[in-house]
């Protein structure tokens, strides 16, 4: 699976945004349809990705530049045979490192009320996205759910620890241990992982990482080999350091 810009020109591409218009149409009334066309999506300050698998277009999401500290998420779909993959987690997470890159204090949306989003609303809590008022041009909106995720925060990052436990041979582990090294490579790379390292007796590992939310934090193990490939079962428990040794004062959160 990869996330990657996408110019808009792809026919694939055009029909899988034609089938969300079709479904904001049918699942909420046309004055409450805020969603945006091909042509909308192609200004300069909207970014706009696509994930693709084997050449296969599994999903997509924009963001739109609404100031200098701010932008709102829009097009975010999913192929309906590709939905339970984490996909959706994977693109919001691309999405949010690219707000934070740029310096954005607040992300906003808008999304629809009806049961159809309930799967999207259950995402950005997730996420920690919380309810707000209509912001930039949106006025009050019955048919609306706005909601905004403060990105100006990161000493309340919380902190993680993921127990692996492995549910095949070791024999098996081992064929796939050095892609795992490389996905904890990537991980610590891009500040998200701690430390981490083998159980004794080896009956699997740990993992102590730090993360904007649960959700980032999965839509990153779902890229783990041996996730991927069934070789191991995973508990997170989420906490907040509030108090640490002198030499990791820097993961501590006040109060």
């Amino acid at each position: 699976m990869k996330i990657q810009l996408d110019p808009l020109q792809d026919q694939a591409v055009i029909a899988l945004l034609s089938e969300h218009l079709a479904d904001m149409y049918a699942n909420s009334p046309p004055e409450s349809v805020h969603a945006l066309d091909v042509a909308a999506l192609r200004a300069p300050n909207i970014t706009f990705w696509s994930v693709r698998e084997q050449g296969e277009i599994l999903g997509c999401i924009a963001l739109k530049r609404l100031a200098d500290d701010s932008g709102e998420i829009k097009s975010m779909r999913t192929r309906a045979h590709s939905r339970g993959r984490g996909i959706s987690a994977a693109l919001l997470q691309t999405l949010l490192d690219e707000a934070r890159r740029r310096g954005y204090r607040n992300l906003y949306l808008e999304t629809g009320i009806q049961p159809f989003f309930t799967p999207a609303h259950s995402l950005y809590h997730k996420f920690g996205f919380a309810p707000c008022g209509p912001f930039a041009d949106y006025g009050p909106d019955p048919n609306s759910c706005f909601m905004r995720l403060s990105l100006a925060c990161p000493q309340e990052t919380p902190m993680f620890i993921v127990s692996l436990t492995y549910v095949v041979e070791l024999t098996q582990i081992e064929t796939y241990l050095p892609a795992h090294i490389a996905w904890l490579e990537r991980g610590y790379a891009a500040g998200l992982f701690l430390a981490s390292g083998r159980k004794v007796p080896r009956t699997g590992g740990i993992i102590l990482a730090q993360a904007d939310s649960l959700a980032s934090l999965e839509a990153a193990l779902a890229e783990d080999p041996f996730q991927r490939h069934g070789l191991a079962r995973y508990t997170v428990t989420e906490f907040i350091p509030s108090k640490t040794a002198p030499a990791l004062a820097d993961l501590q959160v006040a109060g």
